[in-house]
């Protein structure tokens, strides 16, 4: 009796602890926490693609999470938490950045000017910075992804989002980059002359909202420019940033 008894103990405490070790793999692996939280909000423009459990980052580092988004008048209101061990400055910057080309979002936590003091749980972020829309971006690049490795495209497009968001590396590296990918391509001033069209058309479509695509105007300008100096299929026909100018309107996106 008593070894029956001891050996149910034993299974009892085994599938206790068996639980337990799942449930932290399972909260590790889905990057959710269990520390105390305080929720603040912020008014966007749009918050297109921007889900509820979308993660909140500072510095790269996920600290908390989206806990709602609604709609207030013309605007859309986000609320989401934030670890109370990460108190945010009052002139802290909120931007909707992107995750990756398939449309996925999370929301980028940067200090402001204004360092005052902080923010008190519930109150509004200031300063708040939409996403450029990633379907225009993934289309200008859709001839260079489909002319690629499948492994290559998904490391490309990731360093492609990185770079254009001013989160690792530079237009130089990614442009070294892309030139190795596409060197053994037969079509390879064609693909990446598309990819110049393409990406023009949308510098030409945003280059009058600095306030809000500033640091990504610059480094997609950057990015334009280098690439046409790979492309020689150029012509008489300028692709340069400069040309952007005297651009007579928007043409459809190569597909």
């Amino acid at each position: 009796m008593t070894n029956t008894l001891g050996a149910g103990l034993k299974l009892t405490l085994f599938a206790l602890l068996t639980t337990a070790c799942a449930a932290m793999l399972a909260l590790m692996i889905s990057g959710a926490t269990v520390a105390p939280a305080q929720v603040y909000r912020g008014l966007f423009t749009d918050a297109t693609g921007l889900r509820p459990g979308d993660d909140v980052r500072v510095a790269g580092v996920r600290v908390g999470c989206v806990e709602e988004i609604s709609l207030y008048g013309t605007q859309a209101e986000v609320a989401f938490s934030v670890r109370r061990s990460t108190p945010l400055p009052r002139g802290v910057v909120a931007a909707i950045r992107w995750r990756n080309l398939a449309g996925r979002r999370y929301l980028a936590l940067t200090p402001g000017s204004d360092a005052t003091g902080y923010l008190k749980p519930g109150e509004r972020v200031a300063t708040t910075r939409p996403a450029l829309d990633v379907t225009a971006l993934s289309h200008g690049f859709r001839p260079l992804l489909k002319a690629i490795r499948p492994e290559d495209g998904h490391t490309l497009s990731r360093q492609i989002v990185q770079v254009l968001q001013g989160e690792e590396g530079t237009v130089e590296s990614l442009l070294g980059h892309i030139s190795s990918v596409t060197g053994p391509l037969a079509d390879r001033e064609e693909v990446i002359g598309s990819v110049v069209d393409n990406l023009t058309v949308m510098l030409a479509d945003i280059a009058g909202r600095d306030d809000a695509y500033g640091s990504l105007i610059d480094n997609l300008h950057a990015l334009v420019k280098g690439l046409s100096a790979e492309s020689e299929a150029i012509g008489d026909s300028p692709r340069t940033p400069e040309h952007l100018a005297g651009a007579a309107g928007p043409r459809e996106v190569r597909r």
